[in-house]
């Protein structure tokens, strides 16, 4: 631009500062400059003030403070910039994106230049506070800009022109404004490219620093992210080494971070899964069973491989999650209930025949030795089996119960040693576990272990007799660390007379044996436990419990209990849920329990208890010489169909089976004795 041209436009000037108006028709002045000399003239700038507004150096701080990172970034660059243009009588600056000076270079002899004219850091060039000129209209175009002298709005401004261009983050965001400026006669518009290429420097290396620092926060993401999974990850690349392994993953493989960083797959785990096939098929592989030995350790795990996508749709990573099986066991027996929630804290008892049970169960628990649990039904041989795990050394690993009557008699043996993929018709593929295997490192407990058929006690025999299992359709065996605790109600020593029960399974099992009282032998324990269940029961129904009348207390004591805990809490919960007055009284309770109430104990309920002594005065050896004396107690036609209706869960059909009986005799005896068959129904051990 020449010097007629800014005469012309400085008569534009002159007009607009006298009449306010701009005449946009004769093409003299750009439409940015007009725009903004009317922005300017409305934030009220003097067309000849000869003072730059300055942020206070509080603010100023802070303002430099923020924005180390770009001006750490653009001096190496100015300062290359300015040995370009040094001796042109120009100056540098660079201001933040409010057009807020931050930093300024310029040769000495330039110092004599106005106050006004010299950008000094803290200067706010801002249209609102100096009227046009690059730097402000550059943050508001958000381009790069030039202003040539008399296109300024101050009048100080006019000797001077400037050149600024926009520095922009990963965001495309303004963040600085580099400016080039210097005497009118001395500069030309070519700065204006030489600004522009050079705050494109700057924006690009702040841009790779900035993806530098997303990278590199992404990683840290991705690294705390997999560490915090509980399961073993490891992160693949397209060519199947390892860029990624989370603490656990390694924990799992037995090795350091060095061992296992841009390592082949196949070089870490050998090639159980095919993984050359696998990962170039870029299919979800889920939970495959996998074993292998390396460095003298056997590894076994379940594995699966899922693979990643990027932006583009192009599998290029996979992820490979590794689970130890043990881990996997407890995952399953945790979510199937597998878990023992009994402690010996949890029997409710004050008795001395119970406290001496207890005792040499906590005994049995110090130990590994096959315990058996024996008693009527509902004595709570469960509750036991659970206390004695929880009370062992195996309390952290899996507890899992198999009821011996109700296991299907086509699967048994699938259930127990589990099978091999196409094992048999109708198999998983992948192959199943047994219980032995999910139970590795903790207790089986065999309840009603005198219903197993026949043939799978001889199986079960060399299960505890070589610590290991074989697979249906497997031909290898797994070496087994299992605790066993058998339970039954059942008279074994006759059922191996009967060739019901094999002998040499008895003495195995045999080795710790517990006979729980029936609660008649405990009379003391009747009223605690009461108080227990009925407290129990009223915080389940939200009802307040006020306690028992002596005369009810009295008739529970002296009741016999054929069905032992389980029918005192069935009882129980019934008179809670009729009870109106919240204090339970003899009416609350069936009317069986009021006629029956005397207490008919008789010394062959303790059949040879444990060797206790108060309780050997109670007993002969009669257990010992008469096999049948567990089930030759006498009994009346009551206690019959208590037992019976207490055992099939009020179930009169079953009942009337065990009992010999028809069907409509057993309905005959229910309304008899006034008997609510339901109230069997929904018992718990206890």
């Amino acid at each position: 631009m020449g010097i007629h041209e800014q005469n012309m436009i400085k008569d534009v000037w002159l007009q607009f500062k006298k009449t306010g108006a701009i005449d946009r028709n004769n093409g003299i002045l750009r439409n940015e400059i007009a725009d903004s000399w009317s922005r300017s003239k409305n934030y009220n700038v003097a067309f000849h003030e000869t003072t730059t507004p300055m942020v206070n150096q509080k603010d100023f701080d802070k303002i430099y403070e923020s924005k180390k990172e770009l001006l750490t970034v653009a001096e190496p660059y100015i300062q290359s910039l300015y040995e370009m243009i040094s001796g042109s009588k120009s100056y540098i600056c660079i201001a933040d994106e409010n057009a807020v000076v931050l930093s300024s270079f310029y040769d000495n002899h330039l110092i004599n230049l106005s106050a006004e004219t010299f950008p000094l850091p803290g200067k706010r060039l801002g249209e609102e506070s100096t009227g046009t000129n690059s730097v402000g209209l550059c943050a508001v175009l958000n381009k790069p800009f030039y202003v040539l002298g008399t296109e300024h709005y101050k009048a100080s401004s006019h000797p001077v022109s400037c050149f600024s261009a926009p520095i922009h983050d990963y965001g495309n965001r303004i963040i600085g404004i580099l400016t080039i400026s210097g005497l009118y006669e001395e500069t030309d518009i070519k700065l204006l490219a030489l600004t522009t290429a050079m705050a494109g420097a700057i924006e690009r290396e702040i841009r790779l620093r900035n993806a530098y620092q997303r990278l590199s926060q992404n990683n840290t993401l991705l690294k705390t992210t997999l560490d915090s999974i509980s399961d073993g990850a490891l992160l693949l690349d397209d060519q199947n080494s390892i860029i990624q392994a989370n603490n656990t993953a390694m924990q799992t493989l037995s090795l350091k971070k060095s061992d296992i960083i841009n390592m082949n797959i196949n070089d870490i785990i050998p090639n159980c899964l095919q993984w050359e096939k696998v990962l170039s098929e870029r299919k979800v592989i889920e939970d495959q069973e996998i074993r292998f030995q390396k460095n003298n350790k056997v590894f076994h795990l379940v594995t699966s491989v899922y693979p990643c996508k990027d932006s583009s749709g192009i599998t290029s990573h996979n992820v490979v999650i590794l689970q130890e099986m043990k881990d996997v066991r407890k995952l399953i027996n945790k979510m199937t209930g597998s878990s023992a929630n009994y402690t010996f804290d949890s029997i409710i008892y004050k008795s001395e025949v119970m406290e001496h049970v207890i005792d040499l169960a906590k005994r049995a628990a110090a130990s590994d030795s096959t315990v058996l649990l024996r008693g009527e039904s509902g004595t709570g041989k469960e509750v036991f089996a659970q206390a004695i795990h929880n009370a062992s050394s195996k309390r952290a690993q899996p507890f899992i119960t198999i009821n011996c009557g109700a296991l299907p008699r086509g699967l048994v043996e699938s259930e127990l040693f589990g099978y091999e993929g196409g094992a048999f018709t109708g198999s998983k593929k992948d192959g199943h576990p047994g219980k032995f295997e999910l139970a590795e490192g903790g207790t089986i407990f065999f309840d009603e272990i005198g219903d197993m058929p026949l043939d799978l006690q001889g199986t079960l025999l060399r299960v505890l007799q070589n610590k290991e299992v074989t697979r249906i359709g497997g031909t290898s065996s797994k070496q087994i660390n299992v605790r066993i605790i058998a339970a039954t109600n059942s008279d074994l020593e006759s059922k191996i007379q009967n060739s019901e029960f094999r002998e040499d399974l008895y003495y195995r099992l045999n080795v710790f044996p517990l006979l729980l009282p029936p609660l008649r032998a405990r009379r003391e324990d009747i009223s605690e436990l009461a108080h227990h269940l009925a407290e129990k029961y009223c915080l389940h129904f939200g009802t307040e419990f006020l306690g028992f009348s002596k005369d009810a207390i009295t008739m529970l004591e002296n009741y016999r209990w054929p069905g032992n805990v389980r029918e005192l809490e069935n009882v129980i919960e019934r008179a809670i849920n009729i009870n109106k007055n919240r204090m339970l009284d003899i009416n609350d309770f069936p009317i069986n329990l009021i006629h029956a109430n005397t207490n008919r104990f008789q010394p062959s309920d303790l059949r040879n208890f444990n060797n206790f002594p108060a309780a050997t005065e109670l007993y002969s050896s009669a257990f010992a010489n008469d096999s049948n004396s567990y089930k030759s107690i006498s009994r009346s036609e009551y206690d019959n169909l208590i037992e019976a209706l207490t055992s099939t869960r009020g179930n009169v059909k079953d009942a009337a089976s065990i009992l010999g009986m028809s069907y409509r005799s057993v309905y005959r005896r229910l309304e008899k004795y006034d008997i609510d068959k339901n109230m069997f129904k929904n018992h718990t051990s206890v």
